[in-house]
């Protein structure tokens, strides 16, 4: 698998994991391309989602690609707020809703399994 564009985390990201009690040290960003992911690829927010969809269609991938904010536990789909535009406490409300989503995934695709 080709990564491109691998950095490490954005400092306030950083200093918002540490409040958390996160070793992000050896974690990093990066890019990958839709035909490496074969069942699912969620998107952050609606402009995200236009752009890999577009990408998917071209890769011909086999990917379900989809809103994360679908699982948001909510009537409508959530976007997932930027957190460089979101202000000192951009991160945290990301952050919330990130773990928001990913229990309603694991809820919705795994029921049978306990928390």
């Amino acid at each position: 698998m080709k990564l491109l564009d691998v950095r490490p985390w954005n400092s306030r990201s950083s200093d918002d994991s540490a409040s958390l009690d996160w070793d992000h040290s050896e974690l990093r960003s990066s890019e990958v391309g839709l035909n490496e992911i074969e069942r699912m690829c969620f998107a952050s927010d609606r402009d995200n989602l236009r752009d890999l969809q577009r990408i998917h269609q071209r890769a011909g991938g086999k990917a379900k690609v989809m809103l994360f904010g679908e699982f948001a536990g909510k009537k409508r789909a959530e976007e997932v707020d930027d957190p460089y535009y979101g202000g000192r406490d951009g991160f945290e409300i990301a952050y919330e809703q990130c773990t928001r989503f990913s229990k309603n995934f694991l809820k919705d695709t795994f029921p049978e399994a306990k928390a």
